[in-house]
């Protein structure tokens, strides 16, 4: 474990049969465990003799002697404290750790060597959205496209490789097709702008230069982005309320009524479904959400609390599909006398 102990010392209390020692597990940056993140990213690992529940403090210096971060951890039940994702410097950090607790204090210090690595990573931007439905693979919906008025949905592809490196972008389909390729920015970033059809789609990268070439892991999302068609269908869009529709038969509490909505898009099932009520003059109100049936149906109580009558209502419904495409009904209903 780690380097030499700089400074130990321990309160003897009856818990501490030794005493206290931090020392870092080996550590080799063999990869960048985010290449879009500025710097280099690694997880680093300190043991100790330290309980669980105490504290290890982490310093990185670049060699100069500069502080470049300094956070906290404590112990877990293994005995060791984990910092993952830890930017460090090339060509090389300086890792300082300090922990303390009942049994005294500790420090460590090691220089661990960052070669800047070749790296070849590729993103899809926007990101997708996670989704239960889609899973393991994400989904871009109408939202996420970056230009709503072009064909297609409008997205890029980007890849974190080296600056002067190029990076030849593949749709991955029946086949492989081949994008072109894009040289890198002075920050190693190159970008490719994609328009997206509906279905899966799925890319991979091939970065090269220096006489070396790279292949970046493939990146697929789901893209959907036609929205569903919905209809209120109960009441029908224009009746006449009267009290006698009054669920509870108590104008007490307003009138209770159900309105029921309807999708011919199945991909609806298990999706919440929004009620909003206005009336004329008057700031909407949010009914409960509802959830749309396996067979695109919904039925949700709302209640309309009208004064003198005649009163207009209009009710407008809202469902979504698995990707979060929306469709809005709207009906308007007039409150008739008693």
């Amino acid at each position: 474990m780690g380097s030499a102990l700089v400074s130990v010392s321990c309160n003897g209390t009856a818990l501490c049969r030794s005493e206290v020692v931090i020392a870092f597990a080996p550590t080799q940056v063999s990869a960048d465990l985010d290449a879009f993140a500025p710097g280099v990213q690694v997880d680093l690992r300190v043991e100790t003799t330290l309980f669980v529940g105490d504290l290890v403090a982490l310093e990185v210096r670049d060699p100069s002697g500069a502080t470049l971060s300094t956070t906290s951890r404590t112990v877990g039940a293994d005995r060791a404290a984990v910092f993952d994702h830890v930017t460090v410097p090339t060509p090389r950090a300086v890792l300082h750790a300090t922990g303390g607790g009942i049994c005294g204090r500790a420090e460590i210090e090691t220089a661990i060597d960052v070669p800047a690595g070749n790296r070849c990573a590729l993103e899809l931007a926007p990101a997708p959205d996670a989704s239960a439905f889609y899973a393991p693979l994400g989904v871009l919906s109408a939202a996420s496209d970056l230009d709503p008025v072009a064909p297609g949905l409008q997205a890029a592809l980007q890849v974190a490789t080296q600056p002067g490196w190029t990076a030849e972008l593949i749709a991955i389909e029946d086949g492989e097709r081949s994008l072109g390729a894009v040289a890198a920015d002075a920050g190693g970033a190159a970008r490719l702008p994609v328009a997206l059809a509906d279905g899966t789609a799925e890319f991979r990268a091939v970065c090269r230069g220096g006489g070396g070439e790279l292949q970046a892991p493939p990146v697929a999302a789901i893209v959907d982005t036609a929205a569903p068609r919905c209809v209120l269908i109960a009441p029908a869009p224009g009746s006449v309320i009267t009290w006698a529709w009054d669920l509870n038969g108590d104008p007490g509490d307003g009138l209770q009524l159900k309105v029921a909505g309807r999708s011919s898009d199945l991909d609806v099932a298990g999706e919440p479904v929004s009620v909003t009520i206005v009336v004329a003059g008057g700031a909407p109100i949010d009914a409960p959400d509802a959830i749309a049936g396996e067979d695109g149906t919904v039925s949700q109580e709302i209640t309309l609390l009208p004064g003198a009558a005649p009163a207009r209502y209009d009710v407008a419904l809202t469902m979504r599909d698995h990707a979060g495409n929306a469709c809005i009904a709207v009906a308007s209903y007039l409150i008739g006398g008693r």
